[in-house]
């Protein structure tokens, strides 16, 4: 349950309600896009509609079937990188670790792709933005049988997102989150 649990944080990022999958990013890759500093490119193509704040917190909830609740609140910055980046590092009072993770648009799929690591293990996650109506919606699957499906909105002060989990198709657990930019 912990590393599922260290997997859903991971995608409970700040103004994402997001789902895993491989990624093609590689581990040196993601290492070396995450220790670069945030520089003053501006963002190139799509990755200008992606919502992000340079500074925000998150309060997440955890939900499971059998009645378990799990808090925790997420501080995170982010900053951009090279133009083609977005840098998003983030301290959970839960897990009591840095997370970072890396936005990036994949212009083949039309759609958002976000990268963690988990050890030497790769986690993309995609997104479909709706820019027009401050909507997105995800989906995909991980591990032994996990799939996630995701709706979530945002405003210029407020982030809101709601996720399913499943474990072969059973229902196991919501995630609900409310993401605000801090100063």
């Amino acid at each position: 349950m912990n590393r599922i649990l260290s997997v859903l944080f991971f995608i409970s990022l700040p103004l994402l309600a997001l789902s895993c999958a491989r990624s093609n990013l590689t581990p040196e890759k993601f290492d070396k896009i995450v220790s670069t500093p945030g520089d003053s490119i501006p963002l190139s193509g799509q990755l200008t509609n992606f919502p992000y704040w340079p500074k925000a917190e998150t309060s997440m909830v955890l939900k499971t079937q059998d009645g378990k609740i799990v808090r925790d609140h997420i501080v995170g910055t982010a900053r951009t990188v090279s133009g083609k980046y977005i840098v998003l590092s983030m301290q959970s009072q839960l897990y009591q670790q840095e997370i970072n993770s890396v936005v990036y648009y994949n212009q083949k799929d039309s759609t958002f792709e976000i990268w963690g690591k988990d050890g030497d293990t790769m986690l993309k996650v995609s997104i479909v933005l709706d820019p027009q109506n401050r909507t997105y919606k995800s989906s995909s699957s991980y591990g032994d049988g996990y799939t996630e499906s995701g709706t979530g909105s945002w405003s210029d002060n407020e982030q809101d997102t709601r996720a399913m989990i499943y474990k072969k198709g059973t229902l196991i657990m919501t995630r609900d989150g409310k993401t605000v930019p801090i100063n």
